[in-house]
């Protein structure tokens, strides 16, 4: 995965805070005092209350905001590789979001062609082989998901596809 992130023409949602990886935990510890940021009177709250230091609690919220932008770069790149698989699909079909829900363990690309938006739930176990290993069969698996999926939602018919 290793190259930087670029403008896309379409767009990376992640809900929530994204995950905080160990990488992104020392990271932050690493961090300058003037990249920590500025806890609301609300946080310094809570972290009186439960004994942590503001700049410990600072460094935390750091961390996740490393964590949220990994995501984020990890998803315009399996974005990057869902357009090029819907590419040989067809021209018609365009990925407009990419969305990560990590309540339920998934992105789901939303997909515009024939006419209509086509959710496409994507786990996050295919997702990650993808984004960090990207075999052949990992790109097999991918399509044969597209393929099922836009066939199920009436973007593609039978006879487009085999």
């Amino acid at each position: 995965m290793g190259e930087p992130a670029r403008q896309s023409d379409f767009k990376v949602s992640v809900q929530g805070c994204g995950p905080s990886s160990l990488e992104d935990w020392k990271r932050s510890l690493e961090a300058p005092l003037s990249e920590l940021p500025e806890l609301t009177e609300d946080e310094k709250e809570v972290a009186r209350k439960f004994g942590i230091a503001d700049e410990k609690y600072a460094r935390s919220r750091l961390s996740l905001v490393y964590g949220h932008k990994r995501q984020e770069e990890r998803g315009h790149f399996l974005g990057e590789v869902l357009k090029h698989l819907l590419a040989v699909l067809g021209t018609h079909f365009r990925l407009r979001e990419l969305i990560y829900d990590p309540e339920k363990s998934r992105w789901v690309a939303k997909i515009e062609g024939a006419g209509r938006i086509s959710g496409v739930s994507i786990s996050r176990e295919l997702a990650e082989d993808i984004i960090d290993i990207n075999t052949v069969q990992d790109q097999e698996r991918l399509r044969d998901l597209l393929i099922r999926s836009l066939h199920n939602s009436g973007s593609i018919t039978g006879a487009e596809h085999k």
